[in-house]
């Protein structure tokens, strides 16, 4: 398994750590809550279309410029109206939505395509991560993708489904 955080601390020496320092006291123990992942856009209204009513997330939060949707028990998925130049590479962002079976996948499958969400995959099964996904596009372009887990390859903590 690759540790991606040395990989970025060896390529970057200005992000490594001073030699002995280590987390202070303060923070030390402090776990993170929750997760958010802010992307841009250039239409809000489309954005807001696709997730709220095609996908059904729920909308957390409502910012000035941002609106904030609801993912499962503890994630968050932020979409902030930015220029257009702020977002022309979205094919680079890859926003994952899990369910709990292969059934579930070809569910959403259907339900996608009818409402002509533009499928960049349709379901398959990837033995080398072992899991059943397809690929979408959103409006912006990003790729949405709907994943099951084999039973024994799910994240730790997921084990009890």
């Amino acid at each position: 398994m690759i540790d991606i955080r040395s990989e970025i601390l060896a390529s970057d020496t200005s992000l490594q750590p001073e030699t002995g320092t280590s987390i202070p006291p303060a923070v030390r123990g402090v776990r993170f809550l929750y997760p958010i992942v802010f992307l841009p856009t250039s239409d809000m209204k489309l954005t807001r279309e696709f997730y709220e009513k095609t996908l059904e997330l729920p909308v957390a939060l409502e910012q000035k410029t941002c609106t904030i949707f609801r993912i499962g028990k503890y994630g968050y998925w932020g979409f902030c109206n930015k220029p257009q130049e702020m977002t022309m590479n979205p094919q680079n962002a890859c926003l994952t939505l899990v369910v709990e079976n292969r059934e579930q996948v070809d569910e959403w499958h259907r339900y996608l395509v009818a409402r002509n969400v533009k499928a960049k995959r349709r379901p398959m099964y990837t033995p080398d991560y072992k899991i059943y996904n397809a690929f979408y596009a959103d409006p912006m372009g990003y790729t949405v993708e709907i994943q099951a887990f084999d039973a024994d390859a799910r994240p730790a903590g997921q084990e009890q489904i």
